[in-house]
């Protein structure tokens, strides 16, 4: 089963909150008869966002097997911030490329023009972090 919300950056944790854990639904949220069915061990979350977002910030939990992040822009590096409080799999998202073995199955993919801020109290950055972060192989 798919599904389509349009949303905004405030109220992106809610809706991914409502896709990947129906028990935290409220009242106001669409579609509460399909939660259910959502929930899978193979779930992917394609997240696309306007040209006119320039940040979000997120925590998904592990009843996601995959995430990709595309911001719809072309051609700029600095396109979305991905927040320093932003966790895939309970796993830091800017340190994805480090994530244990155990998380090894979850694919996180980051397109073109996502940039990740890294926690200003970040006990590790890796050596090879830069803040504008593409993960394409465009990249010159």
């Amino acid at each position: 089963m798919s599904s389509l919300t349009f949303t905004t950056p405030a109220r992106l944790q809610t809706e991914l909150d409502w896709v990947t854990n129906p028990n935290r639904l409220t009242d106001t949220l669409p579609m509460k008869s399909s939660a259910s069915s959502l929930r899978s061990a193979d779930m992917a979350i394609n997240l696309l966002t306007s040209a006119t977002v320039r940040s979000i910030t997120y925590t998904i939990s592990k009843a996601v097997r995959e995430l990709l992040i595309r911001p719809c822009v072309e051609g700029r590096i600095d396109a979305l911030e991905i927040g320093s409080e932003s966790t895939f799999c309970n796993h830091p998202a800017y340190l994805w490329d480090h994530r244990p073995e155990d998380l090894r199955p979850y694919s996180m993919t980051p397109r073109e023009g996502c940039y990740f801020i890294p926690a200003a109290d970040a006990e590790y950055i890796p050596p090879s972090f830069t803040p504008v972060d593409t993960f394409s192989p465009t990249q010159e």
